[in-house]
């Protein structure tokens, strides 16, 4: 899921969560794939703390530790951009995978 404003953000930067998944382990495996983020929010990188500004965003605290921060560079290009695509999917799919964690779905 986004975190903040889909238009109202910086155009190199975005911040998203993944429920099921710990930030610092999906930081962890892209890591392993050559692939930088950080965790929390930017005001929050050294505490292994729920970040207060994604607190204050009306996150829970089960939500903000699942969270990565993704800057694009000023030479990053369209392959690292879809090669980043394609690694993300994979390691929050394997993560989840290992956790037990479930999508829910509707139940209609």
């Amino acid at each position: 899921a986004l975190t903040g404003s889909q238009t109202k953000r910086i155009a190199n930067n975005i911040h998203i969560r993944f429920l099921g998944v710990e930030g610092k382990d999906l930081l962890m495996a892209l890591n392993e794939k050559g692939i930088a983020v950080s965790t929390g929010s930017a005001c929050s990188e050294k505490t292994q703390e729920s970040s207060r500004v994604l607190l204050a965003l009306g996150l829970l605290p089960e939500e903000a530790v699942t969270s990565i921060r993704v800057s694009l560079g000023k030479y990053t290009n369209e392959k690292e951009i879809d090669n980043f695509l394609l690694a993300l999917a994979k390691v929050v799919a394997r993560l989840r995978e290992i956790s037990g964690y479930q999508i829910k779905k509707d139940a209609k």
